[in-house]
Order: structure tokens, then sequence, then C-alpha cells
């Protein structure tokens, strides 16, 4: 079964909600009957370019007998610019592949443009009980940084969530402090430090063995001075720790 790609980095976050698909299904399309080849059905804000390598999802786990009621409401506020910068539902064909598992026939994905900007998220959360998308869920919010780095909620909805908000008025935000800082390491862009080679040492580095100091840092030894040092890499060329 042929699956659109997936992307990797913080820069590609945008196309997590953006269909990659070639043959992008009608927002209209029952996400209970798509095709299998699909993975969701997509809707979009008038604002969808304005998100941010910071975006974020309101998700809303269903059954199938409730969820094209809900994607419908969902579908039409997005696309009239009163919820977020863009909306998906997974399909039937999704659900093979989910790392969430099979606890929930359906999952929609409400996106807002930055997870940082609480006042706006709630502002989405509150349209979707304006749209009567929700009445009686609560909702979890996760920003996709973490989606991306392999975190799912397991077995239980809201597991590695940064907001939540409950019914039956949907008008506060519950914040967990420390999912939202696991959720700003994973979104900080990890700093390369180069370890240039000794002056005195004229040679090119040998890639490491599997031997590792103390540190956790992999053993080389320099062909050119017969050194032994713990060695780092920039991804592409290994170096000496010390020295500069």
């Amino acid at each position: 079964m042929k699956r659109s790609a997936r992307p990797s980095t913080r820069d590609e976050l945008r196309s997590y909600f953006v269909p990659l698909h070639k043959d992008q299904l009608p927002s209209s399309t029952d996400p209970c009957t798509a095709p299998d080849d699909h993975d969701w059905v997509h809707a979009f804000g008038p604002d969808a370019n304005t998100s941010t390598p910071y975006v974020g999802k309101w998700l809303i786990y269903l059954k199938c007998s409730y969820t094209a009621s809900c994607w419908e409401k969902v579908r039409a506020a997005t696309e009239a610019g009163l919820l977020g910068v863009g909306a998906k539902v997974s399909t039937h064909g999704h659900m093979a592949d989910d790392p969430v598992g099979s606890w929930a026939d359906h999952v929609v994905c409400v996106y807002t443009a930055d997870f940082r900007d609480e006042a706006d998220v709630l502002r989405v959360a509150k349209g979707l009980k304006a749209a009567d998308a929700v009445r009686t869920l609560t909702l979890h919010y996760k920003p996709d940084g973490v989606t991306l780095a392999g975190r799912y909620a397991g077995n239980a909805a809201g597991e590695i969530a940064i907001y939540s908000c409950h019914p039956p008025d949907y008008d506060q935000l519950s914040i967990s402090d420390s999912n939202v800082a696991m959720a700003l390491r994973i979104m900080q862009p990890t700093p390369t430090k180069v370890y240039h080679r000794r002056p005195r040492c004229p040679g090119s580095l040998q890639k490491p063995s599997s031997i590792k100091d103390n540190s956790g840092h992999p053993l080389g030894t320099c062909p050119a001075c017969g050194e032994t040092f713990a060695l780092r890499t920039d991804g592409a060329v290994w170096h000496h720790t010390s020295g500069a």
C-alpha cells in the first residue's frame, strides 16, 4: 500500500498537515469510506501559509460512528477561518500504521500556527465548542515536533499533551509544565560544534572504534601522531576533542 512520506526536520513541520499525496482527497470525503491508499483527509484555513515550525494540534479521538459528523463540522469551520491553520482526519487506511494503537478508530487533528501562543490555542478550542464539534470530550494538544520526535501517547489520551481543555465550557487551558518543557527542548535546534585537530598534528583522523571513554565519546587513533583521543564528529569529519 502506497503511503505518503513523513517530514523529518524542523523546517518541514508545516508539511505534516499539508498533504503530500499527489491525489488529495476532497475535504468533504467521509473518512470512514475513504480509499485505503490515503491516510488522511485534509482541510485548510485561509491562513494556512502562516504556520510556523512550532505548529501543533488539538486531538479528538473518535469511534467511527461519530467521526463523519465531527469532521464535517471541523472541516466547515476550518475553511471558514473560524479555527486554525488547517485540520485533518485519519481514514481507515491509516489505522494499520497508527502508533497510538487500536483504542480509537479515528483521530481529528486541528492545527494552530504556534503552540507557544496560548491565547490562539484556547481560541481554537473554544471554536470547536462553538462549531458543535465537541460537547463532552476532553481535548488534548500536542506540538508536531513531539510527534516527529517519535513521542506518542501510548494507551492514554493526553499522556504527553502540553495542554488540555475540558467540557462543558472549553474556556480554560490546563497546562502540563513538564510536557511544555519537553516540547521546547525537542524544538531547540541541535548546535554543531567542530573539534579541530591539534596544530602539531598534520594528519587526518581515523574513524573511531566502538570503544568509548568515560564520557561516552568514541576513542580513535590519529594515524599521523599515533596518539589516542576521544573523538567527536561534525557529521562528516572526525576530530580530536582537545586542541584548536
